[in-house]
């Protein structure tokens, strides 16, 4: 794989619509892409893209639904995510990009006009300040997906970054497990222990005594910010 590429992820219905579009796409793009709603919303939660091209008509979750779940576990601010469908009604058109969506485009498209949009939409959010929230010696960093310890890098898996982030938004206040379980896992049905696991070694790989992760019994999980 070309590494300069950029990373473009396709979810359709629609095998041919798939096989059309990756065609187009991947002289400019590495393309990946899936027709199963679900599998897509489990792959994408371990898996970084720089776009994500949604179609909206699909028999298991609508396009709409699918957004909704990706946005709880993907940093919108460094994936650009993409309605691309057939419908033309303004009123789609609104709903979509008033979900945060940052394009909506109708099909057919021109090939060169598809391309020139994904690589707009990439750019502006690379253009974007880069947001980072820093306590104690601890900083992460939502641009580039990453947690730093004292300057150095904390090896996190992707859903253990999209756990510390959940956390962190939410510091010192206490979380349910469901809660976290809808959030990073979506309509996938994840066991309490599933969830201890991933708790379990985050708060190993967490050095910064000012950070500490709490389990409350009967209650969920706290992020505890220390002066």
């Amino acid at each position: 794989m070309d590494k300069t590429k950029k990373r473009v992820y396709i979810i359709d219905d629609e095998q041919d619509m798939i096989d059309s579009f990756s065609e187009v796409l991947s002289n400019e793009f590495y393309v990946e892409s899936e027709s199963d709603c679900l599998k897509s919303l489990k792959y994408l939660k371990d898996h970084q893209f720089d776009a994500i091209l949604l179609d909206i008509n699909m028999p298991m979750m609508n396009g709409f639904d699918v957004f909704r779940e990706i946005s709880k576990f993907i940093d919108l601010s460094s994936t650009a995510v993409m309605f691309l469908s057939s419908i033309t009604s303004i009123q789609t058109k609104v709903k979509g990009l008033d979900l945060g969506a940052d394009d909506y485009i109708i099909k057919p498209v021109l090939s060169k006009e598809l391309i020139a949009r994904i690589k707009n939409r990439i750019k502006r959010l690379e253009q974007r300040p880069v947001k980072n929230y820093r306590h104690g010696k601890t900083t992460l960093n939502t641009d580039i997906q990453k947690v730093e310890f004292e300057g150095g890098l904390v090896d996190l898996t992707p859903t253990e970054y999209k756990l510390f982030l959940f956390l962190w938004k939410r510091a010192d206040k206490i979380v349910s497990k469901e809660d976290i379980s809808e959030a990073i896992w979506g309509p996938i049905q994840v066991g309490y222990h599933t969830i201890d696991t991933h708790i379990s070694n985050l708060r190993k790989k967490i050095q910064d005594p000012s950070l500490e992760i709490r389990s409350i019994k009967n209650q969920g999980v706290i992020l505890d910010c220390r002066m």
